[in-house]
């Protein structure tokens, strides 16, 4: 019998806060925190991480980047909705925002789509 797709994120939610304490802790504001809510990029989907392939994620970034849900996203409060709403990131972008930060060239915590792709273009 298959086994059943597990979609508990709570392993991977403890690991990104016990992650962005240890940035904090061991490198305090010289640290660069990046948190995509997606990244996509590669062959396949995975749910812990969540990444959806190249081929889906350009399709979805194009629509949730698009004015019109971008309108929406930017009226609502955070919750559920707003993340769902926020467009996935592609893994070079994510690379970019990395060599940024490094580089002294970004702010410090790049928690949003928008964050992501501006501090990746610096490069």
């Amino acid at each position: 019998m298959p086994r059943a797709l597990s979609l508990d994120l709570y392993p991977y939610s403890t690991g990104k806060q016990v992650s962005r304490d240890a940035v904090l802790s061991n490198f305090g504001d010289k640290g660069i925190l990046i948190e995509p809510t997606f990244i996509y990029g590669g062959g396949s989907f995975e749910v812990n991480p969540p990444r959806v392939p190249d081929f889906y994620g350009k399709f979805v970034d194009g629509i949730l980047s698009s004015s019109p849900i971008r309108s929406i996203d930017r009226v609502l409060s955070p919750g559920f909705i707003k993340i769902a709403l926020e467009p996935p990131v592609n893994v070079d972008a994510v690379a970019g925002a990395a060599v940024a930060g490094a580089l002294g060239k970004s702010s410090p915590v790049l928690d949003s789509y928008d964050k992501i792709k501006e501090a990746a273009a610096l490069i």
